[in-house]
């Protein structure tokens, strides 16, 4: 849900680009396109990670009064990534001693 709600149109061009090689086969493929597709579904994921870790550390921001920061699965999905990068910094800590 997330996801979808920074790049909509993503998911709209990539079933046009299938839709295209269905009719116009082999010679209608653009690897440029589905690449870049590809690297936008793959910023979205870096984008919403790592809001979650700045947005407990500056709260405040403006930038949580905008979708989909401003949603509530937001919220919900970087309490949980705080916890869970907590833990494992907690556990690294007593690896090393």
């Amino acid at each position: 849900m997330l996801l979808e709600t920074l790049f909509p149109w993503v998911e709209k061009k990539r079933q046009a680009y299938a839709a295209r090689l269905d009719e116009h086969g082999q010679k209608a493929t653009d690897y440029a396109l589905k690449h870049f597709l590809n690297v936008l579904e793959w910023f979205c994921t870096v984008i919403v990670q790592d809001t979650a870790v700045l947005f407990s550390k500056y709260p405040k921001c403006a930038l949580w009064t905008h979708a989909p920061f401003n949603m509530p699965e937001f919220e919900a999905f970087a309490m949980s990534s705080i916890r869970i990068l907590e833990q494992a910094e907690e556990e690294a800590r007593r690896k090393l001693e």
